[in-house]
């Protein structure tokens, strides 16, 4: 009888007590300033991979054109679409050269991919799990450096005109180094150690969030510009002099946020490799928190092998007909996408959890991502492609509230690895995402290319199921989980929301 009575105490326990999520020393209370660096850093990183990926994106459209119609003056300049995609009365090998044009471009693409995405794997396997050993810093800076490198390279490429496939080789220094995953990898593991679970922790992931957004929509904005205006050389210098002054930044003023109390001990590669996928399958924890490590990897999946096959597939999309866009309205557009999805999405995201539970949020996240695929492909007009982005203006919400999640179940010891795991299933997302969708509109893009928007859209929905599985069985575990060594009080989700304005699970 006296256990039943306290079992129903522990039962009325309210939010999870951020004071004892593990054993481990807690992290500050205060956020240290220093520790705000990473924000204009990975601005700045965003900033220039969006050049760099849209510069690239139609430099080979470029290339592709240029060979196939040789005689087209306007084709020597930068690419403005007039020559091929909007003439009235283009010829029938024109129309078939603009088909293969696209085709070419939709399959360098996956090879660029490929080549960035696979050594993008294992690095951030490296980076996330030796980062809880070495620290922080020093995988944030072997990332941004090698990107750098890559912007280097890519630089000297577009001005010598190389072979256009040798600039596979440039993204494969940049996967072996981390790329942007290693740096978003190692940056998450870092909030984990400035902030404490729940409320502090969830905002700064959403400022990371933010972030990443904001960088791209400033690339997209000024890509377009500047492109049309110098052209592919100048903009790929642009980006790699910005890159420069990150690097700077972090080997300057970046604090180190891991303390030696909190590092794991060292370790064999193969065992930091286990570790990452123990969250999902060893029988130490208990079951229900297994069980919702794995649904949330699963939605994260799914938003992301969406999030990141779409730019491209997209950019290529918008420049063939009808829409015949130049790169300045290819720029505007991913703007406005980015614009709708971070700025008024976060909006969006906090007038929600005053009132609605974390769950509903990340399907409503998941269900607009799906409905803008589907506006995508009805869309016959630019004004009505335009509409998409307001379709989709809750895409982002659903990945900060579930990896905010997933960090506040884990210890402190162990977010370096957690984030690992995730950043090996986003570099994944990226290949996969990329490689599929473009091979799909690569096949059907005389015939279907509004195929691969279906199939977004269908992704994005599994999302919505693997969240209503999710609030069932966090519902049914009444929200005990086990962690760590001992046995903690994880609030339903479903209540955090909704009282006092807890944002704990939120992102």
């Amino acid at each position: 009888m006296d256990e039943e009575c306290h079992q129903k105490d522990v039962e009325k326990e309210p939010l999870l007590d951020e004071e004892h999520v593990t054993s481990l020393p807690p992290p500050p209370k205060t956020i240290p300033r220093s520790c705000y660096l990473i924000c204009p850093v990975l601005l700045l990183q965003v900033f220039s991979y969006t050049i760099q990926q849209l510069v690239f994106v139609q430099y080979s459209y470029f290339i592709f054109t240029k060979t196939y119609f040789p005689n087209d003056t306007s084709n020597l300049t930068v690419l403005t679409q007039e020559s091929t995609c909007a003439r009235e009365n283009s010829s029938e090998y024109e129309r078939e050269a603009q088909s293969k044009i696209q085709a070419l471009s939709s399959n360098l693409n996956i090879y660029v991919t490929l080549a960035l995405a696979i050594p993008n794997i294992f690095s951030n396997l490296i980076i996330g799990s030796l980062s809880d050993v070495y620290g922080r810093k020093l995988f944030i800076s072997i990332a941004m450096s090698g990107h750098f490198v890559k912007g280097v390279l890519l630089t000297l490429g577009t001005y010598f005109e190389i072979n256009i496939y040798y600039f596979l080789l440039f993204s494969f220094i940049d996967g072996c180094t981390g790329s942007i995953m290693g740096t978003i990898t190692a940056m998450l593991a870092f909030v984990a150690d400035c902030t404490t679970p729940g409320k502090k922790r969830v905002i700064f992931i959403t400022i990371i969030e933010m972030t990443l957004g904001l960088g791209a929509l400033i690339g997209a904005l000024v890509s377009g510009y500047i492109i049309k205006a110098f052209g592919y050389i100048i903009p790929n210098i642009f980006a790699s002099g910005i890159l420069a002054l990150a690097v700077l930044i972090i080997l300057c003023f970046l604090p180190e946020t891991l303390n030696k109390k909190n590092k794991s001990p060292k370790g064999s590669l193969r065992k930091k490799s286990y570790d990452i996928i123990k969250f999902y399958i060893h029988r130490e924890s208990h079951e229900d928190n297994r069980c919702l490590y794995v649904i949330c990897i699963g939605v994260v999946i799914c938003m992301g092998l969406c999030n990141h096959g779409r730019t491209n597939v997209e950019t290529l999309y918008q420049l063939n007909t009808p829409f015949c866009w130049t790169s300045v309205l290819v720029g505007w557009y991913l703007a406005i996408r980015l614009a709708s999805q971070t700025i008024a999405g976060v909006i969006l995201l906090r007038l929600f959890m005053m009132c609605i539970p974390d769950e509903l949020i990340a399907m409503f996240g998941a269900i607009s991502s799906s409905g803008s695929f589907i506006m995508e492909a009805l869309a016959t007009s630019s004004v009505q492609l335009i509409l998409v982005p307001v379709v989709g203006v809750g895409s982002m919400i659903t990945g900060p509230i579930v990896k905010g999640f997933m960090s506040k179940i884990t210890p402190s010891n162990k977010q370096g690895t957690l984030f690992a795991g995730i950043g090996f299933v986003e570099a994944m997302n990226n290949l996969l995402g990329t490689l599929a969708f473009n091979s799909i509109y690569s096949a059907t893009v005389g015939s279907y290319k509004t195929l691969v928007f279906y199939i977004m859209a269908c992704i994005s929905g599994l999302a919505v199921i693997l969240l209503l599985i999710l609030k069932i069985v966090n519902s049914f575990g009444n929200g005990r989980v086990k962690m760590a060594t001992e046995t903690l009080d994880v609030p339903d989700m479903s209540s955090s929301s909704s009282s006092s304005g807890d944002v704990s699970a939120s992102s």
